[in-house]
């Protein structure tokens, strides 16, 4: 009997959810130690990884032959995305019941949490405006015709583009599929982005703006929230003197 192999990694990886959620009430119940749950989560994240990359790395077959174990691939890498999750939420569960133990025994550690996420928003947000600016330094757009179309290695068809950049004229085929270039056909015109080292491979437009100028907001957000705590905390103090 042949085994259903992304079933049985499934439902393996739904028992081990379930086991990490029953840890996690037995935390609040100082049953059993929160270091116990991270280092189940960490290996838990570790190990379906690590199975996600040899299943990958293995040889397929048929027309499709880059598909042969997708659906495995794929089920991993739900696994590790929904382990990844847990991990977060059980780490932040974790500082905030520290805090409302320092609180009640009268430090509070809020301010400063607050001020330290918002200084790592503010250096991620300048790392990640360097690398925009770094990237459209780098990267060139033109106009390329598609010439013709070519299945990549997993039996998938992709358009063949033609661009010209400083009068030499390229061709290359794409793997990335825009929702352009689904909709045009061949001899319609595409905009594309080049590699302005090596014009004959593509590069990818930085979209980092979607993240830095957000992560710079909640970084400001965050200052004035911690402002405001400070204030209130002095208050309290005269008040209480």
């Amino acid at each position: 009997m042949e085994v259903n192999m992304e079933l049985y990694i499934f439902l393996v990886s739904i028992y081990m959810f379930l086991l990490q959620i029953i840890i996690l009430t037995c935390c609040f119940k100082h049953i059993m130690k929160w270091a116990h749950l991270i280092g189940f989560e960490i290996a838990s994240i570790i190990i379906f990884f690590e199975l996600m990359i040899f299943y990958d790395n293995l040889p397929g077959y048929g027309s499709a032959p880059g598909l042969t174990h997708f659906a495995e691939v794929i089920t991993l890498l739900g696994a590790c995305i929904l382990f990844s999750a847990m991990l977060v939420i059980t780490i932040f569960l974790r500082i905030v019941v520290f805090l409302v133990k320092k609180k009640k025994e009268g430090k509070n550690y809020f301010i400063t949490i607050l001020i330290v996420l918002s200084l790592i928003l503010i250096v991620t947000s300048f790392n990640l405006l360097f690398y925009d600016i770094q990237n459209d330094l780098n990267v060139g757009k033109t106009t390329a015709v598609i010439v013709g179309y070519q299945n990549n290695e997993y039996g998938y068809e992709r358009p063949i583009l033609s661009y010209e950049v400083a009068g030499i004229t390229y061709e290359n085929v794409t793997n990335r599929m825009t929702p352009e270039l689904r909709n045009n056909l061949m001899g319609d015109p595409v905009e594309i982005f080049y590699n302005k080292t090596d014009p004959s491979q593509f590069a990818s437009y930085s979209d980092a703006e979607k993240i830095y100028i957000p992560c710079s907001i909640i970084s400001i957000i965050l200052l004035i929230i911690s402002r405001a705590l400070r204030k209130n905390d002095l208050r309290r103090k005269q008040k209480e003197r």
